[in-house]
């Protein structure tokens, strides 16, 4: 019904050489519909002859992802057996948004035991129709790495059965190809509602429902839903971790494990259903899904029992999966172990796929909850918007306000302590902005809390850098071969992002057009200051460290700072995540998050009104006023303790080529990055790289 070219339109088939692939389009006015399908039961690849429709885009209705744009050659498409692709066609350029969005599919058949039996012809059938609609639902997901990829195909590979309650959830394992690069593989828990429950999924959570099912001529009643949404299933996963029990199928076994800090928080206050339990199945909590934007998804397990419940516990659950270990849980057991660092969640158990004679999957880790704390990213975003304001009525000249120098890494010289030979930094245990401005001194307090930062930072790399014994983990030199690679990698990615910049360079507003134009005149620049690492010789370690580096992986507590999320950035792989790298790498992308943040304020606070349009240019100056001073105080809090160590540079030259080298790499990446994205903010990074490179002293 949202179509009306499929009952009223103009129908044309289209007579592809692969005689196994139907494929026809629907027209009605300016409503264009092209449904290509496999007949076969084997995969097929087909060239459409699409000539006439040069310029438009299909869509793909269920999971609304844009393919490649058509054009004078045949057309490639390569689909799933008995599959089919139904498009909707759009001009190039225009938005998603004039595509209706179809209801709900009603998927029809014997679901009960149909994962069970995914090699039969039957299973097999059943699992076809649902991979159909497997684009779509991924697409709805933050967690979902593949958002701004054409998705070629999604299938089933393995199903492990989780009972619980009076029903049976499902561990899928998905399996997706993309148009373009490497696939991946995901996992999802599913369980199929009736009656009551599934009118209430769908009455009050519609995004966890996947399909509506009819499993009977007189049944409509029932949907496939995630089962994360069903707190009873939440339960169950916690008490399976608890007891260590595990569930199998053919290919392999979901195991569990516990340590003794489950128990311990389990027993500090029990509940009374817990002290009459005697089978151990009665743990004192209640499940509930955190909310927010997420790469995972997580679940709280709050402690009941008591005048008010309070979180104790985190479940982290992987989608995105890999063979091979972790580097959240290997990182942490690490530092677990050897309790050289103490400010990080601990672990009290994880949840892994294991197959025969493969690596084992990590799935989640359940960890504790640090109570009564926010993430830095939100105390720096309240802690700026006090400061803006503060500019707004105090009214004070910028050029009163007193500026360190341009990198944190040369501050005005000082006598530095005997045992700081190579640092010109001057020793300031609580660091102060020298100023009456209101604004200078409200970010003193701030500034005490980034030299705590610093410090946490410097005491982690110190800590993951202790052990010379364990492989993962021994320091390693640099050495030219490494210093190549890492001048490669970064020619790379520069090479990439600015092919993308100047293919997008026509979607962009004006005003960052300009800011485009100025950073693609600027490819040459950047990659002359990463050649500077391989004309330097670099008498630094590479120790494992935290891979992705900013503000949100890390919670204030309102006096100090735990560090969180080991895992690295996920859109790499594991085994690129358990490289080790330089430290200077997590500094550079805490300055980066500095940056973002300050930058976010200053916008927030001019589209607010809070300041005046006339005014932007010195609320930017206040903002690079308060990025130097706070960059400035991390890194040097941060060098006063890793100074004394020997991963880094063993002089002040090394330790400026390697860190200045990470800054553009990270600030580049991020470009690529919210460009794929289509971030509003790409305006940030331009900006970033511009002033890395000093271009223009107006660049903020």
């Amino acid at each position: 019904k949202h179509f009306r070219a499929l009952g009223s339109g103009d129908f044309q088939i289209l007579h592809p050489d692969n005689r196994k692939v139907l494929a026809f389009t629907r027209t009605y006015k300016d409503e264009q519909i092209l449904v290509v399908a496999n007949l076969s039961r084997f995969v097929q690849t087909v060239e459409l002859e699409l000539t006439a429709l040069k310029g438009s885009v299909p869509v793909e209705v269920f999971g609304r992802t844009e393919f490649p744009p058509i054009d004078e050659s045949p057309y490639f498409l390569s689909i799933g057996p008995y599959a089919f692709y139904w498009f909707v066609l759009k001009p190039q350029g225009a938005p998603l948004d004039v595509i209706p969005k179809p209801d709900l599919p009603v998927l029809t058949g014997a679901w009960t035991g149909a994962f069970a039996q995914l090699q039969s012809a039957q299973g097999r059938s059943l699992a076809t129709s649902l991979e159909t609609l497997l684009p779509h639902y991924l697409s709805k997901h933050q967690w979902f790495g593949g958002r701004n990829r054409t998705v070629q195909a999604a299938r089933i590979v393995e199903a492990i059965p989780i009972p619980y309650g009076d029903r049976q959830a499902q561990m899928l394992e998905l399996h997706v190809d993309y148009i373009q690069g490497s696939p991946q593989t995901y996992v999802v828990f599913v369980a199929v509602a009736e009656g009551d429950q599934a009118l209430q999924l769908l009455a009050d959570d519609p995004q966890s429902v996947v399909t509506r099912l009819k499993q009977s001529a007189t049944d409509e009643g029932a949907v496939l839903f995630e089962a994360i949404a069903d707190k009873s299933f939440l339960t169950t996963l916690l008490t399976t971790m608890a007891q260590q029990q595990g569930y199998e199928n053919a290919a392999g076994r979901l195991v569990t494990t516990a340590t003794p800090l489950l128990e311990q928080i389990s027993r500090a206050e029990p509940s009374a259903t817990a002290k009459e339990d005697t089978d151990g199945k009665g743990l004192p909590f209640e499940p509930a899904l955190m909310k927010g934007r997420h790469n995972n998804t997580s679940i709280a397990y709050a402690q009941t029992g008591g005048v008010a419940a309070q979180n104790r516990l985190i479940l982290k659950l992987f989608q995105k999966i890999e063979e091979g270990q972790h580097p959240d849980l290997e990182v942490r057991h690490f530092l677990d172990r050897h309790q050289r660092f103490t400010h990080i969640p601990s672990i009290a158990g994880t949840l892994a796929y294991q197959r025969a004679s493969a690596e084992p999957i990590t799935i989640g880790i359940l960890q504790e909850f640090i109570p009564d704390t926010r993430s830095a990213w939100e105390y720096t975003l309240d802690h700026l918007r006090d400061f803006f304001d503060l500019v707004v009525m105090d009214q004070s000249d910028i050029a009163e306000a007193p500026l360190p120098v341009d990198s944190p890494l040369n501050p005005e010289p000082a006598a530095p302590p005997t045992d700081e030979v190579f640092f010109p930094l001057p020793y300031c245990p609580v660091p102060s902005v020298p100023s009456q401005i209101p604004a200078c001194k409200a970010i003193n307090s701030y500034l005490a809390n980034m030299q705590r930062l610093g410090e946490r930072t410097a005491e982690l790399h110190v800590a993951l850098a202790v052990d010379a014994d364990t492989p993962a983990f021994a320091p390693e030199p640099f050495t030219s071969l490494y210093q190549r690679s890492l001048y490669q990698h970064s020619r790379n990615l520069t090479g990439q992002v600015f092919l993308l910049l100047k293919n997008r360079l026509g979607d962009l507003p004006p005003e960052t057009q300009s800011l485009a134009t100025a950073v693609l005149g600027q490819q040459d620049a950047c990659l002359e200051r990463f050649q500077l690492v391989l004309n330097q010789k670099i008498t630094a370690l590479r120790i494992r460290c935290h891979g992705d580096y900013h503000l949100e992986q890390v919670l204030y507590t309102g006096k100090d700072f735990f560090i969180i999320d080991f895992e690295g950035d996920p859109a790499r792989s594991l085994n690129e995540r358990r490289m080790k790298r330089s430290p200077l790498r997590d500094v550079a992308g805490m300055l980066q998050s500095f940056y973002s943040a300050v930058n976010l304020a200053l916008d927030n606070e001019l589209e607010s009104g809070m300041s005046q349009p006339d005014h932007r240019h010195q609320m930017e100056q206040w903002a690079e006023f308060w990025y130097r001073w706070v960059s400035y105080t991390f890194v040097k809090a941060y060098l006063a303790i890793a100074a004394h160590d020997s991963f880094l540079p063993q002089t002040q030259q090394e330790l400026e080529v390697l860190l200045d080298n990470y800054l553009i790499e990270q600030a580049i990446y991020n470009l690529g990055r919210d460009l794929t994205n289509q971030s509003t903010q790409i305006n940030v990074p331009l900006r970033r790289i511009l002033r890395l490179l000093a271009i223009g002293s107006d660049v903020g």
